[in-house]
């Protein structure tokens, strides 16, 4: 039921922190309650097919999904996350039908064996080879009841699975969620294998069929965000971990180490037989390192040539001691109190020399009081130059360091620095070296038949040669792909199941998407501003998010990091997408990434998350429950309905120009170098800008071509300020900061999206002329027709949703652990909205829907003309976020 009107003027005292004017705002109680009502206009179950599977099994035919009788398939479709998986068994058929409310087609079931969501393995328990038999049930029952309904199913096998010391195995309180490990330790891939075959195997009671046999069960998924190139180029197959219980990202424990080098000591001796044959292979490029470029780099003369600076408030000792390895000297720096940046405190020395060109070499060994994060970097002392850095994980026991960088100028005014300003405790630095890089090939006390060939980390990939890095890579592609190929083996040919299996789903490197796309379909996933927790994981306090819309930032848009992982020939999804909330401009999402789907012809995309839990708070409809919670983000689900129907009815046409591109071997090794968090590279011979999968499709064909594809053979000219796609259809507006937009243009869709406010935004059959500063509003015909002359349109305008109560930081950058509660609130749509109609058209009435998508008891009110066009006026008293247009 909609709560009564509130005025702009009540939520100062909420938002007042920012210092952000709102006497133009006005915001308004309004819910999404949990009722499904056959006669609500904003409801998409019209475009289920029930029951799911049965088409058959879904199959893939030139590159897209088909059911087995040939018709072609989209999903829109959302994930149930841990607890959310297994429902109470009274909510399954409400939750169901909510789901089918809003147009999802499809439901990927996923943390099912994570003990933080409470889903399938018992509490207590001693081992993870065992179902609780209550939650399986509702699991069944809940997919029975999204099967009735047309919702097809996605089952994930490994994604937050905690080994148990009854599983048998090595250092379990040290793995974490098993990362990387799983991919090759034996004993893992068996268990593995009993998951799958125990919840495949299982028959649901409720729909007589096993998952392995469902025909409803479309996609099987082997491991979620898991590769080894990831673990590789991130520094976490180093084989130090001796943390208890260390998370999802980290390195693995010293037994996985060395198993992992051990099976690479093994591949080389396959390879290359005998130690000779493999120095000789390495040896090309091979250098010796240059002199040391420092005084008193290994503390024998105290602190002498180093200085300790110290910023604002921060605090903290300088001194020498003899507590290195064996007692050699070192230095120890104490922090007392932090600084506002790590820089406030740092060791340097001063004086040095680079020259242009050279690549240089910066190491060392240090060692933490407790386990902590340090950084270094070399730079040109004033004005700040970088040159080269790095972030390092410094544990209680002695460890070596090192980067490698060249240097883009001659300089005789070079520093090298440490930064300690981040955590208060004792660091100890020793043997510091800045000097020429060296280029090792094979060391003379390395033997692969001896099992002593060293594995490469990240801050050595620079100081060794090419061929010895690029077989690392083949070795890990080796792993991964063998993998791949055993779990598809066994769950086709063993286990019999019918739906179709995929590896992995994220870009973690071209040799990574290379052994994904052994399976039956690709994916990847992306968020816009995911939050940060800079200092604890997953802190209720300590994160941040960016807070700025991706329209105004089309250089780094999500869309063009997720192309890059579509292969020609495989049907492409994205199983995670979402503008976490409270990401104030996160209504640019649904409309955004289901017009670009449609433009680039994917096959699936999923919003992460419905849900993780049930309590009232996300059954009440009426409260954002976390970053990723869609159920009650009413700024998001009021679009769903548009969303699916565009997406699924493939109401925007596919580029016409499909953009091929292809990868050497050597090429798809060396782009690991080259992993940047700053841009969007396609890894090309070339730079590419990111601009294109914005105007055509974007497809990987090759990763064993004889050349990589230039980027000058593209013939693709970058766009500025306006972003057409060849279809005419998008049209992404770039320009200043607060000037994004996108105008979606077909004949039965029309929307505008982003700072649209005080503007006549045009298209075909519409002319929005809105107010509010930031929204996306769209017109949809629901009778088939096109909007000129449809008898039956959904218009749906959203803008920001907040929780009462909810208070910003001064940057408004984060809302720290003050999420408040009910009533949720939404910012009300204004402006008006002229809508052309043909001649023979209808005249259609605006009548506003309530939070449940039903029409609301007073009449509608005619619509104004002027000339050809009505004029939908969209004002504070409405209070809704979508409205109906019908005679």
């Amino acid at each position: 039921m909609l709560r009564r009107f509130v005025p702009a003027l009540s939520l100062i005292v909420v938002f007042g922190a920012a210092g952000r004017a709102l006497a133009a705002e006005t915001w308004t109680p309004f819910h999404l309650p949990w009722e499904a009502p056959s006669e609500a206009v904003a409801d998409a179950r019209f475009l289920l097919d029930p029951p799911a599977g049965k088409h058959g099994p879904l199959t893939v035919r030139d590159g897209h999904f088909r059911f087995a009788n040939g018709e072609r398939v989209r999903f829109w479709a959302t994930n149930m996350s841990g607890e959310g998986c297994v429902p109470p068994r009274e909510l399954a058929p409400r939750v169901a039908d909510r789901l089918a409310k809003f147009g999802f087609n499809l439901v990927r079931f996923h943390g099912l064996d994570s003990r933080w969501g409470k889903a399938l393995f018992p509490a207590n328990a001693k081992d993870t080879q065992r179902f609780d038999e209550g939650q399986l049930d509702k699991l069944d029952y809940f997919i029975a009841e999204l099967e009735k309904r047309g919702i097809y199913i996605n089952l994930n096998l490994h994604v937050g699975r905690q080994f148990l010391p009854g599983d048998g195995l090595p250092e379990t309180e040290l793995l974490g969620y098993a990362k990387y490990c799983v991919l090759f330790n034996p004993r893992m891939i068996e268990l593995q294998k009993d998951y799958a075959r125990k919840l495949l195997g299982h028959r649901n009671p409720y729909t007589g069929r096993t998952y392995a046999e469902d025909p409803a069960v479309v996609i099987v998924e082997l491991t979620n965000e898991n590769s080894l190139f990831g673990g590789w180029t991130s520094g976490y197959l180093r084989g130090r971990q001796t943390e208890r219980n260390p998370g999802t990202w980290a390195d693995i424990p010293p037994f996985y180490g060395k198993q992992l080098t051990q099976f690479y000591n093994e591949w080389l001796v396959k390879r290359y037989g005998a130690r000779e044959a493999l120095a000789a292979a390495w040896r090309g490029g091979a250098r010796e390192p240059g002199r040391q470029l420092l005084r008193n780099g290994d503390f024998r003369e105290g602190t002498a040539g180093w200085e300790l600076s110290r910023q604002k408030t921060a605090a903290a000792e300088l001194a020498a001691t003899q507590d290195a390895s064996g007692g050699k000297p070192c230095a120890k720096v104490t922090v007392t109190r932090v600084g506002e940046a790590s820089w406030h405190i740092m060791l340097t020395q001063r004086g040095l020399k680079l020259e242009k060109g050279k690549k240089y070499r910066a190491a060392f060994r240090a060692r933490a009081s407790a386990p902590r994060r340090l950084a270094a970097e070399v730079c040109h002392s004033s004005p700040y130059r970088g040159y080269g850095s790095a972030r390092f994980e410094a544990g209680t026991a002695w460890q070596e360091f090192q980067f490698t960088f060249t240097a883009p100028e001659d300089d005789d005014q070079v520093r090298l620095s440490f930064h300690f300003g981040e955590s208060v405790g004792a660091t100890w630095i020793a043997d510091v070296i800045l000097q020429e890089a060296p280029c090792f090939g094979l060391r003379g006390d390395e033997d692969p038949q001896r099992g002593t060939v060293r594995r490469l980390e990240p801050e050595e990939f620079a100081s060794h040669t090419i061929e010895r890095f690029r077989d690392e890579g083949r070795f890990y592609y080796d792993v991964e792909s063998g993998y791949n190929r055993q779990m598809y083996r066994f769950l086709r040919e063993e286990l019999k199941v019918q739906a179709l299996i995929e590896g992995t789903n994220h870009n973690y490197g071209l040799p990574c998407l290379r052994a994904e796309s052994l399976l039956d379909l690709m994916d990847c996933h992306a968020y816009w501003q995911h939050p940060r927790f800079p200092r604890q994981p997953w802190s209720r306090t300590d994160w941040d998010i960016g807070n700025t819309p991706m329209l105004d930032a089309p250089q780094r848009n999500c869309i063009s990091q997720l192309c890059r992982s579509a292969v020609l020939g495989k049907p492409f999804t994205v199983s995670e997408y979402n503008h976490p909330f409270p990401n104030e401009y996160g209504c640019e999402m649904p409309l955004l990434v289901a017009a670009y789907a449609s433009l680039q012809d994917w096959d699936a995309v999923y919003g992460y998350t419905f849900l993780h839990r049930w309590t009232e708070r996300e059954l009440s409809g009426d409260v954002v429950t976390g970053y990723f919670d869609l159920v009650n983000e009413v700024s998001k689900m009021a679009q769903m309905p548009v969303a699916s129907l565009m997406f699924q009815k493939r109401l925007i046409r596919p580029a016409e120009r499909l953009i091929q591109v292809s990868y050497d071997e050597a090429r798809t090794y060396d782009s690991l170098k080259e992993r940047r968090w700053d841009r969007i590279d396609f890894h090309l011979e070339g730079d590419v800008s990111p601009l294109l999968p914005l105007v055509h499709r974007f497809r990987v064909e090759r990763f064993d071509a004889p050349r990589t594809t230039r980027a000058a053979d593209l013939g693709f000219a970058p766009p500025e300020g306006r972003i057409a796609s060849d279809t005419g259809e998008l049209v992404w507006q770039a320009g200043d900061k607060g000037a994004g937009q996108l105008t979606i243009n077909a004949p039965r869709v029309q929307a505008a999206v982003g700072w649209i406010g005080e503007k006549t935004v045009a298209t075909a059959d519409a002319e929005f002329r809105l107010t509010t500063p930031f929204c996306a509003a769209s017109l949809i015909a629901l009778d088939g027709q096109p909007l000129a002359t449809s008898r039956r349109i959904l218009l749906v305008a959203a803008a920001r949703t907040a929780n009462t109560g909810m208070k910003w930081d001064a940057e408004r950058t984060s809302i720290n652990d003050n999420w408040g509660g009910p009533p949720l609130l939404v910012e009300v749509v204004q402006g008006q909205i002229a809508l052309r109609r043909g001649e023979q058209a209808p005249e259609l009435k605006l009548k506003p829907l309530d939070g449940r998508g039903v029409v609301r008891k007073e009449p509608g009110a005619a619509l104004a003309r002027q000339g050809d066009r009505r004029l939908i006026p969209l004002r504070a008293e409405h209070a809704t976020v979508w409205f109906s247009l019908e005679p």
